[in-house]
């Protein structure tokens, strides 16, 4: 697996998130931080249902590897998740993340998603065999 490093804004990526989607402290904190509420004061609402779109756990799942990365923290699944993210949902990136997402995920956009999620275990698998 290339060494392709996937660079932080300086303040952080929750900030970038915040600053790129033009939203407010108070509305970034009200949706960064619904589920955790939620079960948090799942006390005051015992039969409370948490409205979740199962869609945005790729997302979630993507931006909370981007802060693992800000603590130093490294896996090959993670870095061939955030691979196939940027892959998938075909994201600006800097040439080299380019070159290495189009090696080894060409073409995932024409997949439908159970094809994409294959595809990415597959990558997963060999990348795993490959350092063993």
């Amino acid at each position: 697996m290339s060494d392709v490093s996937f660079k932080k804004n300086k303040t952080g990526w929750r900030e970038f998130i915040k600053v790129d989607n033009k939203l407010t402290d108070k509305d970034f904190k009200s949706i960064f931080n619904k589920s955790w509420n939620f079960f948090k004061h799942g006390d005051n609402d015992p039969d409370g249902i948490l409205d979740f779109d199962e869609k945005d756990n790729e997302h979630i799942i993507f931006y909370a590897s981007l802060e693992c990365s800000e603590l130093g923290l490294s896996s090959i699944e993670k870095d061939v998740f955030q691979l196939w993210y940027y892959a998938v949902h075909n994201l600006e990136a800097n040439n080299d993340i380019k070159k290495v997402t189009s090696d080894f995920f060409p073409s995932i956009q024409r997949l439908s998603k159970n094809e994409q999620i294959n595809f990415g275990l597959t990558v997963l698998l060999n990348e795993k065999q490959n350092i063993l």
